[in-house]
């Protein structure tokens, strides 16, 4: 079954995992809060390697009908869950059999959000992010919200709500900041954008880390990338900071006790990796709670949120038997 993501819609990835239930929540939350159809996404492979003692073989039929099955399941409960949630927002069921990663990504063309859990059936322990998380949000060209930490039935997190967004003062992390004000304006939570100066060196003498004050052209420019989304969010309790020192021991220590860190990410220019450059990708991979990458310039016409401007978009299959 091929599926069509609705153009605008909170689209978030399950597997049978208890993990992906957690971000199930918190994508159905957001659709609530930014009244945008859910669109729920499973990608399997419907016809894995079977090794035997000759070898490599196609999988029997009936463990192709099983897997079909199994994931009809994964998709149908998911979709109960969340009607059981909110009633109201409409849902539509996606399975695909690309790769996770590719079709998240494909699914990010029509979507406004894309809700991934941290981890999900990944092995990779050392990274909180996991490797289908991480992926997707350096190709995504949609907003990515990687959901981790402990969450309500409501799919609100539980007991930290503060919001954190990283900024360096470039009309590129306007994306990432306006995101941030959103996102406190719909849950109600206190915000604070920081950015970080290196710490300079002249001479033999080191500035020390910490807190900068006095006037300084960025702590000017901070104040009016603030100011302009304050007025467009004049609810929203916000704080701004200058510090001097490393970007990403500050970011993983304010993510302690914050429930989202919001980052930007940019494109790439010529040659080399898309995405997140080693400060964001260090931060993502290690922040201790949800974590939302933002496109530098995401692709839209809808003026209320990214998203391709088409009716929306087909998940491709791989060619079934």
């Amino acid at each position: 079954m091929a599926g069509e993501v609705p153009s605008g819609a909170i689209t978030v990835g399950v597997d049978e995992s208890e993990v992906s239930l957690v971000a199930l929540h918190r994508a159905v939350r957001e659709a609530e809060l930014q009244d945008r159809p859910l669109c729920i996404v499973h990608a399997y492979d419907p016809r894995p390697t079977v090794y035997s003692a000759l070898g490599a073989m196609v999988p029997p039929l009936e463990l192709t009908e099983a897997l079909d099955q199994a994931a009809e399941e994964v998709l149908h409960h998911a979709g109960h869950l969340a009607r059981a949630q909110a009633p109201k927002v409409r849902v539509t069921l996606v399975w695909s059999t690309l790769d996770a990663r590719e079709a998240l990504a494909e699914c990010g063309r029509s979507s406004s959000l894309l809700v991934l859990a941290s981890r999900g059936r990944s092995t990779m322990r050392h990274l909180l992010l996991g490797s289908v998380g991480l992926w997707v949000s350096q190709h995504a060209p949609c907003p990515v919200l990687v959901v981790r930490g402990e969450h309500d039935e409501r799919g609100e997190p539980v007991g930290r709500r503060w919001i954190v967004v990283g900024t360096d003062g470039t009309p590129q992390a306007e994306a990432a900041v306006g995101f941030a004000f959103d996102q406190a304006s719909r849950h109600g939570a206190p915000l604070t954008v920081t950015r970080c100066l290196p710490v300079e060196v002249g001479g033999h003498h080191r500035v020390h880390e910490g807190p900068v004050t006095g006037d300084t052209p960025e702590g000017k420019v901070l104040a009016e990338q603030v100011a302009a989304l304050s007025d467009r969010y004049p609810h929203v309790r916000v704080e701004s900071e200058l510090v001097r020192g490393p970007a990403v021991g500050h970011l993983t220590r304010l993510s302690e006790a914050a429930g989202l860190v919001v980052l930007g990410s940019r494109p790439r220019h010529g040659p080399g990796p898309w995405g997140l450059g080693g400060v964001r990708r260090a931060v993502a991979e290690h922040a201790h709670c949800s974590v939302a990458v933002v496109p530098a310039h995401p692709t839209s016409t809808d003026p209320s949120g990214p998203g391709d401007p088409g009716a929306g978009s087909a998940v491709l299959e791989r060619e079934r038997p």
